[in-house]
């Protein structure tokens, strides 16, 4: 008689059902996602996934962060020194290419699946913090409040086209959305370098 596989740990098990969580809000989106769904597709019982995540919208919020942690991981940390001033594109492909690889998450994230979530909320802010940190090391472009003001502003004018994009109903590709995102940032840079912000 062959023996029983051997059990896995509970941090295993958890981040196995994570793992399932992700992708099947990719599927079906991010607001559609609930425990039943994951723990038939994940082969556990439906309070293993409870245990795990507490309550449906804890399950949601895990995947959320999944895709944030993703997103901050693929922009690196910022540089030492300056930057090119071409380095700019960097960051922002960076990005772009982590949010197309969870595209459902990001929709429903965008769209308020967890609104008023404070963990989720606050890896976002760490993650804009991230980005504008990321765009203000350029020569030239002195890191002071007015930079991160505008710097900021322009990430949620990134952020909504993005989430616009992939909302669907246009004919740009995603080259053409990353090159309109970079036009609008050399807009930006120009009048931080020109002004010494």
């Amino acid at each position: 008689m062959p023996s029983a596989p051997p059990r896995r740990d509970a941090a295993d098990r958890r981040a196995q059902v994570l793992a399932v969580a992700v992708g099947l809000a990719e599927e079906s989106g991010l607001d559609q996602l609930g425990a039943a769904a994951v723990a038939t597709r994940a082969g556990v019982s439906k309070p293993l996934v409870f245990h795990y995540f507490g309550t449906a919208a804890g399950l949601r919020r895990a995947v959320a962060l999944t895709a944030v942690e993703h997103a901050r991981e693929a922009l690196g940390a910022p540089p030492a020194g300056p930057a090119d001033p071409a380095a700019a594109a960097a960051p922002l492909a960076a990005f772009l290419d982590a949010v197309v690889a969870r595209r459902s998450t990001w929709q429903g994230i965008w769209q308020g699946a967890l609104a008023g979530d404070a963990p989720t909320e606050a890896a976002l802010a760490d993650l804009r913090t991230g980005l504008v940190d990321r765009l203000t090391a350029a020569p030239r472009r002195a890191d002071t409040p007015r930079a991160r003001l505008l710097t900021s502003g322009w990430v949620a004018l990134a952020e909504h086209l993005v989430a616009a994009w992939l909302a669907g109903g246009t004919d740009v590709s995603r080259d053409e959305l990353e090159g309109l995102v970079l036009e609008t940032f050399a807009q930006l840079a120009g009048a931080l370098t020109r002004d010494g912000a």
